[in-house]
């Protein structure tokens, strides 16, 4: 399945349609209806584009704020993103943490700060094809980390063309109603704070997955006729020296509470928006 097309709303809908010919058919894989190897373009990425509206699937902007915060502190621990969805404190393992902050993944030292290097890449050789984060452990290492959370999204990779940002998702796995529905809203925001920094121009946002699906219990979520919608306020500088001080803070996390008492002092405008969302917990 390969689409091209206009908002995120679009994108569910899509795969919404195409699900729905899956349960027409009748054949399930593990409790699950799923398109393998789905692949959507989203063409223009846009402010208002972010958030699906459905009456069928309720996708909760204070959710998606909390998650972007909880990437951003670069903390695997599930203290504060538990409060807003109950799924991680089921796969936490016994030090309270989980391997699918992708934050952690991205910004941290430990592992190797490959946001930063990517944006340094960037700036050097803007048409390079090397410029790629992985967000999941080497196979090899798995008995090291909590395998009842193995990271859906495997890299984010990124391209400057034509003077245009340009990203792509790949996952091994994607639940086209919980997962679809945060994940991209968070990672298209953070290609445009990736473009900020880098002075370019948003392009477009390429999202694949191995198994793009939906759980039996979920099939009434799915919609054909979703509308998108105004998610955070558009990014501006200040967003941006507030995002790099948020990911390089002594190389070590912050907490979640703090970064917020930040935003409640700054002039930021995604940030602000990202701190009137979550309500100032």
């Amino acid at each position: 399945m390969r689409e091209y097309v206009e908002t995120v709303a679009d994108a569910y809908n899509e795969f919404s349609r195409e699900l729905l010919n899956k349960v027409d058919a009748g054949k399930s894989v593990h409790g699950t209806f799923e398109i393998t190897d789905a692949h959507i373009t989203i063409l223009h990425n846009k402010r208002q584009q972010h958030h699906i509206i459905s009456k069928r699937r309720k996708q909760s902007k204070r959710y998606i704020a909390a998650e972007l915060l909880w990437y951003l502190s670069r903390s695997r621990r599930v203290d504060f993103i538990g409060k807003y969805a109950n799924k991680w404190n089921t796969i936490l393992n016994e030090h309270n943490e989980v391997e699918s902050n992708y934050g952690y993944w991205m910004f941290s030292s430990d592992a190797g700060r490959q946001w930063q290097n990517v944006v340094s890449l960037l700036q050097r050789s803007p048409d390079t094809r090397r410029a790629q984060i992985m967000l999941s452990p080497n196979r090899s290492q798995l008995d090291a980390f909590n395998i009842k959370d193995l990271q859906c999204t495997i890299y984010l990779g990124f391209q400057v063309r034509d003077g245009e940002l340009d990203m792509f998702t790949r996952m091994r796995s994607n639940d086209v109603v919980f997962g679809f529905g945060n994940d991209a809203p968070v990672f298209m925001t953070l290609q445009e704070l990736m473009a900020l920094q880098l002075g370019v121009k948003v392009g477009r946002y390429h999202h694949a997955a191995d198994s793009l699906h939906v759980y039996i219990n979920d099939i009434d979520r799915l919609d054909t006729e979703s509308t998108a919608g105004t998610l955070f306020a558009e990014p501006t500088a200040a967003d941006v020296k507030v995002f790099e001080w948020l990911t390089i803070y002594d190389n070590k996390t912050i907490s979640p509470v703090k970064a917020l008492e930040l935003f409640k002092l700054t002039e930021s405008n995604l940030f602000n928006s990202v701190y009137n969302l979550i309500g100032g917990e």
